[in-house]
């Protein structure tokens, strides 16, 4: 996935995760990363804001998730492997925050024990295509949901999200954005139906949490 993370488009990873229905078992047998030895850092290979949209499209997909040493505190300098000593570099902090608040967001049962589903997602309204630069997932694990959406281009995008909701919703739903901390209080019916509105600047997303019962 590193070589489509880095220079394809949404709908090329799109195209990846749709590879084998999730019964084949081939997205939760691959392995994921998006720095490692032999590469570039992604800080540099792929820039910051993208580095870090790509950083969590693979730690919320199924799959074994791989962080290079130095990934998290944004190091920039690739190294071969024959040299012992490695030279000091600043941290990024926003970095090492970002990644510290996704692996306690990813910790949770739903990412490593629940059902994974790729979501379709389409236009907000007529004439606007910017729906295809947005990715969706979500996870179900017992009565607990968590929707993923990531803009993985440099433009503003919205897109309406069908969301497959158990029936007994039928008041209101709750999400609480595990990225902000933003909560949003949506109406089921049309979250089923027309579907959630989304509209993500570049390189940014939501994960969102709600449970149901």
């Amino acid at each position: 996935l590193y070589d489509r993370l880095r220079y394809a488009t949404p709908s090329d990873i799109r195209g990846h995760l749709m590879a084998d229905p999730p019964e084949a078992g081939y997205q939760e047998h691959s392995a994921r990363f998006i720095e490692n030895h032999d590469e570039p850092r992604a800080a540099v290979a792929f820039g910051r804001p993208r580095s870090l949209a790509a950083a969590l499209i693979i730690a919320t997909i199924p799959g074994l998730r791989l962080f290079h040493d130095g990934q998290f505190e944004g190091w920039r300098i690739r190294l071969p492997v024959q040299l012992v000593r490695e030279p000091r570099e600043a941290v990024d902090h926003e970095m090492v925050q970002f990644y510290e608040r996704l692996l306690g967001i990813t910790s949770a049962p739903a990412f490593h024990e629940g059902e994974w589903r790729l979501l379709s997602v389409s236009r907000a309204w007529e004439g606007n295509e910017s729906h295809h630069n947005l990715l969706a997932w979500f996870w179900r694990y017992t009565k607990n949901f968590k929707v993923v959406v990531v803009n993985y281009s440099a433009h503003q995008s919205q897109c309406r999200l069908p969301l497959p909701l158990p029936p007994e919703i039928t008041e209101r739903i709750v999400f609480k954005d595990e990225l902000t901390s933003t909560v949003y209080v949506r109406d089921p019916a049309e979250v089923s139906g027309r579907g959630l509105y989304v509209d993500l600047k570049p390189y940014h997303a939501h994960v969102l949490d709600t449970t149901v019962g």
